[in-house]
């Protein structure tokens, strides 16, 4: 009986140490902050455009879609931080051409992108940047929401003299999908885009065509603070993930995305072009999230945590530990 008793303590006991492995495995918590969402995945891009890229409105946050870029700055969350930024800048003759993303694990983000540079100094027509956040939730309870909210968002553009042209875009996306990123069932999509370009031969005169479009549930403002220049400022808008057809304990995935992008052609003239999708006055993020009622579980994007060989190292030690202890005869007493 003892020896039983013995043989069974075995079994037990290496059955936790191999659990314990498994367990303890890639699963160590590093937010490093009550305030960050779980795991999330999070990237960034900043970059030139370059020629050939024709000088268009692209409003997309698919990467493959976007114009032709040379000089790039990516990053992804890999490292623990959960605070991201990928910037590029060119400065000559005291004119600074940027592209600026940041996001956070809070949910946290802006993108922004200004253009006035000459490209026989520095060739390249534009600049770009773009953000991807994506979580999945549990629903935890019936009444359960994800509220956004963007603060802030402004485009600029000034084509002024001979031939002078000038673009700025923005787009946002959101979606939610259950098992199919292709497939949401809930979206949220805004883009808008300026474009001002200049047709005359001469600086007699104002030759300056001006276009704005826009397509999404957000308020704006447009100004013309001179001939040559057009403004457009976007309000603050609050809008909520339809969490609907998700049942009580299902899943859910949230995925977020902007881009933001400036180009231009200088040649012997005046231009300039910006697109904020963020507050231009301030570093913060325009863009925010608050959850209710959800559980926040990992990466969306994470293939699942294999099983590690050490377990299964543990698991034939086992078995045969078992089968040694088994050719001892059971005694009593």
């Amino acid at each position: 009986m003892r020896i039983l008793i013995f043989r069974r303590n075995i079994v037990a006991c290496c059955l936790s140490m191999g659990l314990a492995t498994y367990a303890g495995t890639g699963l160590a918590d590093t937010t490093g902050g009550a305030a960050k969402l779980g795991d999330p995945a999070m990237k960034v891009l900043a970059g030139k455009v370059i020629e050939p890229s024709e000088i268009r409105h692209y409003f997309t946050t698919d990467r493959s879609a976007y114009p032709l870029l040379g000089q790039t700055d990516t990053d992804s969350d890999s490292d623990g931080t959960h605070i991201i930024d990928a910037n590029v800048d060119s400065t000559f003759s005291s004119i600074a051409n940027s592209a600026k993303s940041l996001v956070s694990g809070s949910g946290d983000f802006y993108s922004s992108a200004s253009y006035n540079g000459d490209p026989y100094l520095d060739p390249h027509i534009g600049m770009l940047s773009d953000t991807v956040w994506a979580q999945k939730f549990r629903k935890d309870s019936a009444d359960a929401q994800i509220k956004f909210t963007v603060t802030a968002a402004n485009l600029s553009v000034m084509a002024k003299y001979r031939g002078a042209e000038a673009l700025a875009d923005f787009t946002a996306d959101i979606k939610a999908y259950i098992n199919t990123p292709d497939i949401p069932y809930w979206t949220f999509h805004q883009h808008a885009g300026l474009h001002a370009i200049d047709s005359g031969i001469s600086d007699v005169g104002n030759h300056t065509v001006k276009e704005f479009t826009e397509d999404g549930p957000m308020g704006y403002l447009l100004t013309d603070p001179d001939d040559w220049s057009r403004d457009v400022s976007f309000g603050s808008y609050t809008g909520f993930v339809d969490l609907s057809p998700i049942p009580l304990g299902g899943d859910v995935v949230v995925e977020m995305k902007s881009m933001s992008l400036a180009m231009g052609d200088k040649l012997d003239s005046i231009m300039f072009a910006s697109a904020f999708y963020s507050d231009p006055l301030s570093t913060s993020g325009p863009f925010k999230i608050e959850v209710t009622g959800l559980t926040p579980l990992n990466n969306p994007y994470a293939a699942a945590v294999p099983i590690p060989a050490s377990f299964w190292l543990f698991g034939t030690v086992l078995f045969a530990l078992c089968g040694k202890l088994g050719r001892y005869p059971v005694r009593y007493g």
